[in-house]
């Protein structure tokens, strides 16, 4: 009977060093995470348009601004001062790109170019018309259609590199998932800018269960050495799978 109370006493008095101690004694799983995979050969079909150029024949830099809308056929090239202010005709000026086309436009007012320097009412130094200092009807600092300056490109197509991770930062399994016992592979579609840091960061293949959002958050502070075309830093495609399993 003695040896019976010892027992209960025992007892108890761990449960309250427990309690006092913050110590919780938990049936959840404990979470494995796989090594994050940077996919080469992505199924994404980026966009990869000639480089663009344009400008007013101003004697500034082209003004920072928004972009105008994208369309298939331009019939008007993309003007910060317009040349004709009373037209008979009034036709939107566009770039001539696929109207569905994601481009990382700035959050100003005015248009130009989002990366433009000029704050006054200027087209940029190029022509003949467009927006940019090169030489076109369009926008940016080359030769050609298009808005080569935030072309995405593939890798493995036109000598273009793959990046290459310097920084990963392993993402954490969710609560959620924890307790669900659930295992699967989420992949995260991210842009690689030619700084080396994600954008457009996106889950192509979703699991639930707060894994895509963990793997987003984790991709989203990775760092690579960026790919190159003819040895120029470029943004690249690619796709990171994440894999999460239950010790």
């Amino acid at each position: 009977m003695r040896r019976e109370s010892a027992l209960t006493s025992l007892l108890i008095h761990a449960a309250v060093l427990m309690l006092l101690f913050g110590i919780v004694v938990t049936t959840a799983p404990i979470g494995k995470i796989d090594r994050p995979v940077l996919l080469t050969n992505s199924k994404l079909t980026p966009y990869s348009p000639k480089p663009g150029g344009g400008g007013q024949r101003d004697r500034t830099d082209a003004r920072a601004g928004h972009l105008p809308p994208r369309s298939l056929r331009q019939f008007v090239p993309p003007m910060v001062t317009p040349t004709n202010p009373t037209p008979k005709l009034v036709m939107e000026a566009t770039l001539d790109l696929p109207p569905d086309m994601k481009l990382p436009d700035a959050n100003l007012p005015d248009v130009g170019d989002p990366g433009g320097l000029g704050k006054y009412l200027s087209g940029g130094p190029g022509g003949p018309a467009g927006i940019g200092s090169g030489h076109g009807k369009s926008m940016g600092p080359a030769d050609g259609s298009g808005e080569g300056e935030r072309a995405v490109y593939s890798p493995g197509r036109g000598g273009v590199t793959m990046p290459v991770p310097i920084r990963r930062v392993e993402p954490e399994y969710s609560e959620e998932a924890r307790k669900a016992r659930a295992m699967g592979v989420v992949l995260v579609a991210v842009e690689i800018g030619p700084d080396g840091k994600p954008r457009n960061v996106r889950v192509t293949k979703s699991f639930g269960l707060g894994l895509d959002e963990k793997a987003m958050e984790a991709v989203m502070q990775w760092l690579f050495r960026p790919g190159t075309k003819d040895g120029k830093p470029v943004a690249v495609s690619a796709e990171i799978q994440v894999a999460f399993h239950l010790l």
